[in-house]
């Protein structure tokens, strides 16, 4: 794969506001699906997306 290819899978995985939430959350410290799903106010399916 492409440097650009890899780039474009890298910002499309972040368009999505939920992903950056998720990582701003876990870059302070490690969390369960459950645990980002009660801070996030969502499902845990939807973290686990």
């Amino acid at each position: 794969m492409k440097q650009e290819e890899k780039l474009a899978k890298l910002f499309k995985i972040l368009s999505v506001g939920t992903r950056i939430r998720i990582l701003n959350l876990i870059k302070e410290r490690a969390l369960c699906v459950n645990a980002l799903s009660q801070a996030l106010k969502i499902t845990p399916a939807a973290v686990s997306q």
